[in-house]
């Protein structure tokens, strides 16, 4: 856990290299992970930590199967639909797709307005993450 909590800490290195190696081995973490995930996701949304939140919700995505403590999924997916409305757009996008993996029905409304974005990325995504909620039933 600890080697994980260091890991989401290199998301905001300097170095793009530690930052690449940091989430590549964060798609292979385990669901002890999700707290840090989701308080970076939180963080306010100046230059320095945008890349990391888009990364932590990518992840999220990513590890969603992993996640079976039902405590940790709605914790994720709390703020993964916050911030379905943050300013930046990668933010929006990759929230959508964090939400394939862990979003339930209070994510469907959330999603339905994303479908409305300005972006289109965003709006395929949110309508991507629909699709596959639907598909599971």
């Amino acid at each position: 856990m600890a080697d994980e909590k260091r890991l989401v800490g290199d998301l905001f290195s300097s170095d793009m290299m530690t930052r690449a190696s940091a989430e590549s081995a964060l798609y292979s973490a385990s669901q002890t992970v999700v707290p840090d995930l989701v308080e970076v996701i939180g963080q306010g949304g100046d230059d320095k930590n945008q890349a990391a939140r888009r990364v932590c919700a990518w992840v999220i995505y990513k590890i969603g199967a992993r996640i079976t403590d039902g405590q940790l999924r709605a914790s994720a997916a709390t703020a993964l639909i916050a911030a379905l409305t943050d300013p930046d757009e990668g933010l929006r996008k990759n929230a959508a797709w964090g939400l394939v993996s862990v979003g339930g029905r209070s994510a469907v409304e959330p999603l339905k307005a994303a479908c409305q974005d300005a972006s289109s990325d965003v709006r395929d995504a949110a309508q991507y993450a629909l699709q596959q909620m639907s598909s599971r039933g």
